[in-house]
């Protein structure tokens, strides 16, 4: 009982509804209008798609898709349902219609106008964010990776996979390479403020703006190692640490700790004796 009841926000006890995503949603749904979607499909020349709780209507002229919208609303009062007035629309194929988001026009299947906005406007974004961090970044000296340049343009990309893989089916190449140009414009003037801030600052600073971290700025332990003439303190203790260090570092690698002695398996380093 106790693991029910961290669970127990996916099984609301209201009068109406589930919770939102449960996968109880789709079945009960399907469960319940399965008589729905097999009365609006009688007819020969009248077909009723669903998709949840998104149906469309197809028919031959206004009038049988009037009858058979009036058909439907009688069905879902009788299931204690009601259709939403306010998204309901009315259409002839040869105007053109949406349907999940989807825009068919004669010849053409496109993705509908506010989803490609949001697409473009959520690259905007990104960019936006990434610019308003450099700009702070050339006066306070930090900067999350997350807003660099690269990071930034990686999540632009990924964006416009995400996004053009789910509407792989359309057919209107013409309104996609729309899309392309609106979001190379917003690409370029992202350079331009990067190429701008990028000569503002001082040389070690541009790397974490482009969002390598450079080699000589990595947190590092140095070991200390005699200069030339002291030859007599290559025996010293720290000396043979450092020369073991680097011998179990090449058979171990990385997860080779610095210690007085290794104590990897078969290491032929594990006593100090070894090489003194």
């Amino acid at each position: 009982m106790a693991q029910l009841r961290k669970s127990a926000e996916a099984f609301p006890i209201q009068d109406i509804g589930v919770a939102q995503g449960n996968s109880l949603s789709p079945l009960l749904g399907n469960i319940i209008l399965y008589e729905f979607d097999k009365e609006l499909n009688k007819s020969t020349d009248v077909r009723c798609i669903r998709y949840i709780d998104d149906f469309i209507i197809l028919a031959p002229d206004k009038s049988v898709a009037e009858n058979t919208y009036r058909k439907s609303l009688h069905i879902l009062k009788g299931l204690r349902m009601e259709a939403s007035s306010s998204k309901t629309k009315r259409s002839s194929v040869d105007a053109g219609f949406e349907f999940l988001g989807i825009e068919l026009v004669p010849g053409y299947i496109r993705p509908a106008k506010k989803s490609r906005e949001r697409v473009v406007n959520s690259i905007e974004k990104a960019v936006s964010d990434s610019i308003k961090a450099f700009r702070e970044y050339k006066n306070t000296g930090e900067l999350d990776r997350s807003m660099s340049l690269i990071t930034t343009l990686n999540k632009a990309s990924g964006i416009m996979q995400g996004w053009g893989k789910h509407y792989k089916f359309c057919n209107d190449t013409e309104c996609l390479r729309h899309i392309d140009n609106n979001i190379s414009l917003i690409i370029k003037k992202y350079l331009a403020v990067y190429r701008e801030i990028r000569e503002k600052i001082p040389e070690h600073m541009r790397w974490k703006l482009l969002g390598i971290e450079a080699v000589s700025q990595i947190e590092r332990t140095p070991f200390s190692w005699p200069k030339l003439g002291n030859s007599s303190t290559l025996t010293t203790v720290s000396t043979v640490d450092t020369l073991e260090y680097l011998i179990r570092r090449r058979f171990h690698g990385s997860s080779c700790k610095r210690q007085s002695f290794c104590k990897s398996p078969g290491c032929w380093l594990r006593d100090r004796s070894a090489i003194q």
